[in-house]
């Protein structure tokens, strides 16, 4: 008994100094020997991709004459995953030609000029996997009197959604005394898998096991816990369709981010667990969801407060939300749980091709 008693008062010296855990009023001295990092498991970014862009029969036609433009579009999904509808179109010809038109786009109609994306534009269902052909019919003007450059481009356009779920391990405070008092060791590490898509949702807790006093029943603050950081980075190759940081840019869904069509320039964000929730600054427990939308919130130019997100390059900032056990008095040992974020948006990747117009031959 008196040796049971010396281990504890050991244990309670050790952390009377060193490292505080999250949200717990004790502080570990070896917190980097026992709490582990996190192991990320990450998927393809671009899965809808402009393979090439050919100018038929040359990329130097003259003045009056026919220059054919033919794009491959391929769809490099991995088999498993659903179809996605893509928009497929020509959207600057420099002025050089009195006349495009679409000859052939494949399982679908040919291209035809669109009055409010000013393309000329067909939409295509491709699976995983699958190639598109497109295929548009450019008349030179006819009065080009100097030879001109052009760098003519070409846009595919779809919507999708991203997934990444993340583990949080909790510890019992008691058992975790326990482990350390027998002169054993403690380490977790986290995993984030992240799934398909150029636009990815990351999550981050670091410092795990996250220890739990699940025999307190007052303030959550003094129960236990650790810091969730929330960011969203574009890895694709191309440009995420959003409104800039002055709008109401991002939509917290409760649901899921399936329909994207009703909010084009919108991000669709659902982040959540069954599990884990998050605590506001009075000690309430919250769903973490609300907490990244306070993080996100901001005011318009007239002063209205909204909900938006920013890109710093292609990165926006880091969100950060304090996390706990929603029912602490599970944790009996240890317990570990899943956060999960989907994100729906609009994605459009371009391709540009360099072709010169000259002017007729003068006999």
């Amino acid at each position: 008994m008196k040796r049971i008693l010396a281990l504890s008062a050991l244990f309670l010296v050790l952390f009377s100094s060193g490292c505080t855990v999250p949200l717990l009023d004790i502080e570990i001295p070896f917190l980097p020997d026992i709490f582990g990092g996190v192991n990320v498991q990450e998927q393809r970014h671009d899965v809808i991709s402009i393979e090439s862009l050919q100018a038929i029969p040359s990329s130097t036609v003259r003045a009056g004459q026919i220059m054919r433009l033919r794009a491959v579009v391929k769809n490099l999904q991995n088999p498993e995953y659903d179809k996605t509808t893509v928009t497929i179109g020509l959207y600057n010809d420099c002025g050089l030609f009195e006349s495009v038109t679409g000859e052939f786009c494949s399982g679908s109609t040919p291209p035809n000029s669109d009055p409010n994306t000013k393309m000329v534009q067909c939409e295509t269902t491709m699976y995983p996997q699958s190639t598109a052909l497109v295929e548009w019919k450019l008349t030179a003007r006819d009065n080009i009197d100097v030879e001109t450059p052009c760098k003519i481009g070409i846009m595919a356009k779809y919507k999708y959604r991203t997934f990444s779920t993340a583990s949080v391990t909790f510890v019992n405070k008691a058992e975790l005394e326990r482990i350390i008092s027998e002169g054993k060791s403690f380490s977790e590490t986290g995993t984030l898998s992240i799934g398909e898509g150029p636009v990815k949702p990351y999550i981050e807790v670091l410092s795990q096991p996250l220890v739990i006093d699940a025999d307190t029943n007052t303030n959550v603050k003094n129960q236990g816990g650790g810091i969730m950081s929330f960011w969203i980075e574009n890895k694709g190759g191309g440009i995420l369709e959003i409104l800039d940081s002055s709008n109401e840019n991002v939509l917290i869904s409760s649901s899921d981010c399936k329909n994207m069509d009703q909010n084009p320039k919108k991000l669709c964000l659902k982040v959540g667990s069954d599990f884990v929730t998050s605590i506001n600054s009075n000690g309430a427990q919250i769903a973490i969801a609300n907490c990244i939308q306070d993080r996100m919130k901001s005011k318009d130019n007239t002063g209205k407060e909204i909900t938006s997100i920013n890109f710093i390059g292609k990165s926006t900032p880091k969100y950060s939300c304090s996390i706990t056990a929603a029912d602490r008095t599970r944790i009996k040992q240890e317990l570990t749980s899943q956060i999960t974020a989907e994100i729906g948006y609009w994605y459009k990747f371009t391709k540009e091709l360099s072709i010169t117009v000259e002017p007729k031959i003068k006999l």
